[in-house]
């Protein structure tokens, strides 16, 4: 993302108020020492009076250059050990308390609306963990980001990297995130009202459940509001295209693997066509000369390849 586009961004999204709010609802841990407040942009709590400044970790992302999909998209998914903050219920917010080999360790990541991710992170020894409690619950942050806000940012951008559809009186919105190592987290946008108010319908857990997660090129084609199917042509799927397909609007998803001649190299992202009588037809680029043309229905789950020249 240029810069003039971050620096507008932010502007548009500071303009709604922000107001500090306790991060739990629950009576918060009495403390037994004296304590200092300290701060990192919006963030208060408070922490022993004989920490040193030191003791607590603290990051603010906001990277123009590399855009802002990498740190306003959620955590895929929320990593275990979630305290009861009933922030937690935001994609958009996680705070862990952990304990392993004799220590504690508390992390907070919140994504907010004016545009940066917050990270901070403190150790404490396992008989502290009462501490590390008191610690947390006296945290004041801000409203996290909303998906509303994310996609209308994503949209915004106009990057390339997500695909958008609309059928029957509802929109999708589908965007990769960061990858490594040939694998890519996913998250399925839906909205309901014309892109108004969004809501995250799906996105990859890496747990075996169907839906994208590997580094490649994705389309998305829904004819109506409930059916659609995400094509993902990944030169890591091992001689196959991957094809998902919901019958719940984006919920849950089946998946079909279908076989290909040779592995893809290209770059470019699959075209689906819907027409007469239900006939589905994906055409995916395998290299400069080559092409497939997959056949199927919206009817049935079946799929027949064709091989192809460009």
């Amino acid at each position: 993302m240029n810069r003039a586009l971050g620096v507008a961004l932010v502007a548009i999204l500071a303009a709604t108020p922000v107001a500090l709010r306790p991060a739990h609802a629950t009576p918060p841990a009495p403390f037994h020492t004296a304590t200092r407040t300290v701060r990192y942009g919006p963030i208060r709590m408070n922490v022993p009076q004989s920490w040193p400044p030191g003791m607590v970790s603290w990051t603010v992302s906001n990277d123009e250059a590399g855009g802002m999909v990498g740190y306003l998209l959620p955590n895929s998914p929320k990593p275990a050990g979630l305290t009861d903050n009933p922030l937690n219920a935001s994609p958009y917010f996680t705070e862990t308390l952990v304990t392993q080999q004799d220590m504690t360790t508390a992390t907070l990541s919140e994504a907010t609306a004016d545009g940066r991710e917050y990270t901070m992170t403190f150790n404490v020894p396992d008989i502290q963990t009462r501490l590390a409690r008191a610690i947390l619950a006296s945290l004041q942050v801000p409203p996290p980001i909303t998906s509303t806000q994310v996609v209308h940012l994503l949209l915004s951008q106009d990057a390339g990297v997500s695909v958008k559809c609309a059928a029957g009186g509802r929109t999708w919105f589908l965007v990769g995130g960061p990858g490594g190592a040939g694998q890519e987290p996913f998250y399925l946008f839906r909205s309901s009202d014309g892109g108004r108010r969004w809501a995250l319908a799906d996105q990859t857990r890496w747990t075996g459940t169907p839906f994208p997660d590997e580094s490649g090129m994705t389309a998305m084609r829904f004819w109506s509001r409930s059916d659609g199917i995400i094509v993902e042509a990944s030169g890591y799927a091992h001689h196959q295209i991957w094809i998902y397909r919901t019958q719940d609007g984006g919920t849950h998803w089946t998946q079909t693997n279908v076989t290909i001649p040779v592995d893809i190299t290209a770059s470019e992202r699959p075209a689906i066509h819907v027409g007469p009588r239900g006939l589905l037809t994906v055409r995916v680029v395998l290299s400069k000369s080559r092409i497939v043309v997959l056949r199927g229905s919206i009817h049935n789950r079946r799929w027949r390849l064709t091989p192809g020249r460009i």
